[in-house]
């Protein structure tokens, strides 16, 4: 079974990856990049959408996001809860 789960593990990152490579290749070509100094703001921005299926208080359209540091506490409970969502998928996907 661990090959037909690598098969799966590939079609899932090809359905992901050809929109992105489409984007950026042929519509934006040259204009496309990746803004490092934002990951760490994904990260607490997918951190608190989670909090807020968990807990669905407060909730409104708008998030304000304040620029976090590599060592704030929200950005190691963010790399925390991304890590734990990324080996709970992996344990049930074994590559």
């Amino acid at each position: 079974m661990r090959g037909g789960a690598l098969i799966t593990f590939f079609r899932t990152l090809h359905l992901f990856l050809t929109p992105l490579a489409i984007f950026a290749r042929i519509e934006y070509p040259g204009q496309a990049s990746v803004h490092w100094n934002y990951v760490l703001l994904e990260l607490d921005v997918i951190r608190r959408y989670v909090w807020m299926l968990v807990v669905p208080a407060n909730q409104a359209l708008f998030h304000d996001v304040a620029r976090i540091g590599l060592f704030d506490l929200r950005a190691l409970l963010a790399i925390t809860v991304v890590g734990a969502m990324v080996a709970g998928i992996c344990s049930f996907c074994p590559i």
